[in-house]
C-alpha cells in the first residue's frame, strides 16, 4: 500500500507541476496564469497615519506581505522582506507589511521596533486578506508594474523564491 501511495503523490505532484502550479510542503504558490486574472485594489493604514493605495502604486513593482506578529513563520520571513526593501528600492519596487486586522499599533509598533523593521507596515481594513484569497499566513504577493498579481504564495516560503517572483516582475 505505502508504495501506491507514493506513486499516486507524484503522479498529483508531477500534474500540478505540468500544469503550472507549484505545491511546496511549507505552502502553496499560484503562478501568474492563475494569480494574474485578479488586480484587487486596496488600503494600508499606516503608523504615521498615512493611508497606502495599491492602485497609487502603479508603476512599481509591489511586494506585499501578509502576515501577524504572533505567527512563528511570519517572523521568520520578515528580515527577508526588510533585505528586498533595501535592494530593490532603487528599481521601484516597495515591499509592504499587510498586519493582520485583530493587531494594534500599540502591540505592533515594539515588535516592529524590537525586530529592527524600516519598511512600510498598514492595518487591513479593507480586508485584503479576501481580496487576494489569502488562507494562511503568512501569505506574500508579488504585483508587477501594471498592477497585475503575478505571484502569490501562502505558507512559509524560501527566501530565493520570492526574490526570484521580484526579479521576474521588474
Amino acid at each position: 500500500m505505502f508504495g501506491k501511495s507514493v506513486v499516486l503523490t507524484l503522479a498529483i505532484g508531477g500534474a500540478l507541476l505540468f500544469s503550472g502550479s507549484s505545491a511546496f510542503l511549507n505552502g502553496t504558490t499560484r503562478d501568474a496564469g492563475t494569480a494574474a486574472n485578479s488586480r484587487p485594489d486596496f488600503t494600508l493604514h499606516a503608523e504615521n497615519g498615512e493611508t497606502i493605495r495599491l492602485s497609487k502604486l502603479r508603476g512599481k513593482v509591489v511586494v506585499v506581505n501578509f502576515f501577524g506578529i504572533w505567527c512563528a513563520p511570519c517572523k521568520e520571513e520578515l528580515p527577508w522582506f526588510q533585505e528586498f526593501s533595501k535592494k530593490y528600492e532603487a528599481r521601484g519596487v516597495v515591499v509592504l507589511g499587510a498586519v493582520e486586522e485583530s493587531s494594534s499599533w500599540k502591540r505592533v509598533s515594539p515588535f516592529k521596533q524590537k525586530a529592527g523593521i524600516t519598511y512600510t507596515w498598514g492595518m487591513d481594513p479593507d480586508d485584503s486578506f479576501t481580496k487576494f484569497r489569502v488562507e494562511a499566513l503568512p501569505s506574500t504577493v508579488v504585483i508587477d508594474r501594471k498592477g497585475n498579481v503575478r505571484y502569490l504564495h501562502t505558507g512559509l516560503i524560501a527566501k530565493d523564491e520570492v526574490e526570484k517572483a521580484i526579479q521576474a516582475s521588474l
